[in-house]
């Protein structure tokens, strides 16, 4: 593990090159998300609710499980740039194991308030930490996929920390 204050952060010029091969990869990968959400309605019942929530499910366990393939490389490009994890080295080892038990919970509880409110405060201070980053136009690694997909931290890292913030809010409202 790195020491507390130890950031070695990834960026583009170490070995990542934003390419159109890692886009098709991404494109596949919330392709089969969605292919999987829709196959999940179709067997547990239709809704806009259910929907979000199984998307939400199967969202957070894959992309959970893209970081556990490198753990450490995971660590240093997230970070790179969320609030939290530039602080505290922990909060980087434990945000795959929370992500993922946010996916199963998504796909255990129906209609939780408090799993909608606690994926409201993760996603939003993910997405404050892309956005700073963005603004400050670094050249760092985005770790929403671990480092399976070698992609720059861009307009689309902020897209699916707000996309997931506004699913959990909508289900908080309705």
């Amino acid at each position: 593990m790195h020491d507390e204050h130890e950031i070695h952060h990834i960026h583009l010029d170490e070995g990542v090159e934003e390419s159109p091969q890692e886009y098709k990869k991404f494109a596949g990968v919330v392709g089969l998300i969605l292919a999987i959400s829709l196959l999940l309605g179709w067997a547990r019942g239709w809704g806009l609710e259910r929907f979000l929530s199984d998307f939400m499910a199967v969202f957070f366990i894959s992309f959970a499980a893209f970081k556990f393939i490198n753990m450490e490389n995971f660590v240093g490009a997230f970070r790179g740039y969320d609030v939290i994890a530039k602080r505290f080295v922990f909060w980087a080892y434990a945000y795959p194991f929370v992500e993922g038990t946010l996916g199963v919970a998504y796909l255990l509880f129906d209609n939780s308030n408090t799993l909608n409110v606690i994926t409201i405060l993760i996603t939003g201070i993910g997405a404050l930490g892309v956005w700073k980053e963005l603004r400050n136009e670094s050249n760092i690694m985005c770790a929403c996929l671990g480092t399976f997909i070698k992609l720059p931290l861009s307009k689309v890292s902020l897209v699916e920390d707000f996309g997931m913030f506004a699913m959990a809010l909508l289900m908080f409202l309705l």
